[in-house]
């Protein structure tokens, strides 16, 4: 459904159903390893009720609400002992008999002042894993979602000598909060759940330049800028920052590339 309500706001409301067979490495699994050999042959169908809910205008951006209602969730789980946690990797198929509630509402905004251009997207996610009775959760939680994603970027955009060179200048803002992220499992390689090891509560800065000459563009790129300001500001700060459990982002970095069409 879709629908100008007053003046320039635009209404939008959807419902999607959708049940969805399962990748194959969740039914078999043959490995040298012996605890990665499986056959599950009675998995179900994931099932999927979202409703979507949408209220955009051309200045004041779009705001966007997203409703999932999951039943027969399944995923890879890290049931590694908490002793040998990080020295051994022990997966198994797991399939929650639990609905899952996923709530994710987003926000996208752009304003322009001349030359500069202020880019927001803000998204809030809320991951309820209930019994469909009164019991107690007993399951591991399976979908682990930050709570906070936060992404800006102020620029400026600009031509010099008569318009010959065009070029954009700015920074951008990551952050999301902390969070069970998902594991990577090179032998699977797939993302393993897990609920032993947090990641986020890091801001992270990039400062970009592009520019473009005719048929010819350059850009430069600092990755990461804010860890060694962060580390200018205090000497003793520690490296806590990671792109996933026990896997380091990487440190700051600088990129640099020109790229030349010699035939337009």
């Amino acid at each position: 459904l879709s629908r100008k309500i007053f003046k320039d706001f635009n209404f939008e409301a959807s419902y999607k159903y959708r049940s969805q067979p399962l990748d194959f490495n969740f039914y078999l699994l043959q490995s040298d390893f012996k605890e990665y050999n499986w056959e599950n042959k009675n998995l179900l169908n994931q099932d999927f009720r979202t409703r979507t809910f949408m209220l955009s205008h051309n200045r004041w951006g779009r705001l966007k609400g997203e409703w999932t209602l999951i039943d027969n969730y399944v995923f890879f789980y890290n049931n590694t002992p908490l002793l040998y946690f990080n020295e051994r990797f022990k997966t198994e198929v797991f399939q929650t008999d639990e609905k899952i509630d996923y709530l994710k509402i987003r926000y996208d905004q752009s304003f322009d002042f001349g030359n500069f251009t202020l880019a927001n997207n803000i998204q809030y996610q809320k991951v309820n894993q209930q019994k469909k009775t009164d019991e107690v959760l007993s399951d591991p939680l399976a979908l682990n979602v930050p709570e906070w994603l936060i992404r800006s970027t102020f620029m400026l955009t600009s031509s010099l000598f008569n318009n010959s060179l065009f070029f954009q200048t700015g920074a951008t803002f990551f952050y999301f909060t902390e969070f069970y992220a998902d594991q990577f499992n090179p032998l699977l390689s797939e993302f393993v759940s897990q609920n032993n090891t947090k990641i986020g509560n890091y801001p992270r800065v990039d400062v970009f330049f592009n520019a473009k000459i005719q048929s010819s563009r350059i850009f430069l790129k600092l990755e990461n800028v804010s860890a060694p300001i962060k580390h200018l500001i205090n000497i003793d700060a520690p490296y806590n920052y990671y792109s996933g459990p026990y896997v380091p982002y990487r440190d700051f970095s600088v990129r640099f590339g020109i790229i030349w069409n010699f035939f337009d």
